[in-house]
């Protein structure tokens, strides 16, 4: 059944999930626009100036009450400037509209992301939330120099990267022809996106940044025996 699937899936994932769903069904929908949602530093730090005119008490008279004079009333603007930061967390979880497309990605996302949180980061769901925070982090710092809009895609591949080199012994079989051993299945990604017309540079971003983590979580601390990467008490006390 469904439900009992749903509610095995470990929380990070899950909220991952649910909030991509319910992102891409509030654009279907109309109630939200991508452009309200892609990444904009200049909305986020600056704002939007918005006015709301406030009409005068005189404005607020009958029709019936005499004017006296030609003086016209006056009419006052209140005036405020919101700073959009959602915009840096809805840009990790739009992956455009219900097309073949979105459903893939929700694939790889409930199947790699699942991986990780239920193997590597098994009863550490802490562990892998700082993990997407900093991958999250370092590519809101890369997306202005690329003008990327949506960054769902990167952090996605940012998971395939990371669940691979942390399964390398284990043998995949892509859409059934290409038989590989799992460091290798970013690369077979992101030549498949090459292949049907797609940008890889997202692909690129979200293995660089990937790799990143790998490095300093995983190879560095046996190279020096320190320790670089520690989850903050707040979340693990969460």
């Amino acid at each position: 059944m469904f439900g009992d699937w749903f509610y095995s899936v470990p929380p990070v994932t899950r909220f991952y999930i649910i909030a991509s769903v319910a992102t891409t069904a509030a654009v279907s929908t109309s109630i939200v626009t991508p452009l309200q949602l892609y990444l904009n530093f200049s909305l986020v730090a600056k704002g939007e100036v918005s006015a709301v005119e406030l009409p005068s008490p005189k404005s607020r008279r009958s029709k019936a009450t005499p004017q006296i004079g030609r003086k016209q009333s006056i009419s006052f603007f209140f005036c405020s400037r919101i700073h959009q930061i959602w915009r840096l967390v809805t840009t990790f979880f739009y992956f455009g509209d219900f097309k073949i497309d979105f459903f893939f990605h929700m694939f790889f996302l409930a199947r790699y992301s699942r991986g990780l949180e239920e193997g590597n980061f098994r009863g550490r769901s802490a562990d892998y939330l700082w993990m997407l925070i900093l991958g999250a982090t370092v590519m809101l710092c890369i997306a202005p120099f690329l003008r990327l809009p949506f960054l769902s895609y990167c952090l996605t591949f940012m998971m395939i990267y990371v669940w691979a080199r942390r399964n390398e012994h284990n043998r995949l079989l892509f859409l059934g022809v290409l038989d590989f051993d799992a460091p290798y299945l970013p690369y077979v990604f992101c030549a498949f996106s090459y292949f049907f017309g797609g940008s890889v540079i997202v692909d690129v971003i979200g293995i660089v940044v990937g790799h990143i983590y790998y490095f300093l979580c995983d190879v560095y601390p046996l190279m020096s025996g320190r320790t670089l990467i520690r989850t903050p008490s707040i979340l693990v006390g969460a």
